[in-house]
């Protein structure tokens, strides 16, 4: 009650950050509440509830009445979060290298339980800062989780590992980061 709308980027942002740190705190599974927006949940029409929904309801979730039943931003930032790191847990790495205020910075990283590659999940809470990460591959894929409404994914590009470590320009979208075989064309 009494929260601010959210928009979906904004959303997607908050689900990601607290599916990871959830899961890096030792919850095996997480599952969503909303599926669907919840408008007037409680009877108020201010909710945060009404923008929650992983699916649009085309009321009042500033999505408009032609999104009734297609996928939020958060929907596609759920589905990529959810299959990336449910083999894994998250290890809150701390400090990182070139970073000047770790506190607003958090980096966790994945190995994967079946084939033992590292993956990493990082943001920023505000501001933007490009840190460098000790990596044990070669070649990293960075992908923003944060996509358009469709699940396009906005920003992807190659991290090349230079003497064991890897610069990453980081801000409030989350980052996906892991190992690739190929370089993206």
């Amino acid at each position: 009650s009494g929260e601010a709308y959210q928009t979906e980027e904004d959303q997607a942002r908050s689900l990601v950050k607290r599916c990871v740190w959830n899961r890096a705190n030792g919850l095996d599974k997480l599952f969503w509440n909303n599926l669907v927006d919840f408008y007037q949940f409680n009877g108020e029409t201010g909710s945060l509830y009404n923008s929650l929904g992983l699916i649009s309801d085309g009321q009042n979730s500033g999505d408009g009445t032609s999104r009734i039943n297609t996928a939020r931003v958060s929907y596609w930032a759920y589905e990529r979060i959810v299959n990336k790191t449910d083999t894994g847990k998250g290890v809150l790495v701390g400090t990182v290298a070139g970073v000047h205020d770790n506190s607003n910075m958090f980096a966790y990283r994945y190995t994967n339980q079946t084939n033992g590659a590292e993956l990493f999940i990082m943001w920023r809470e505000s501001g933007t800062q490009t840190v460098s990460v000790a990596v044990t591959g070669p070649v990293y894929v960075v992908r923003d989780l944060i996509t358009d409404r469709f699940g396009n994914v906005l920003k992807t590009y190659n991290a090349t590992a230079t003497v064991g470590s890897i610069s990453i320009s980081l801000s409030q979208n989350p980052l996906l980061i892991e190992p690739t075989t190929s370089a993206l064309s």
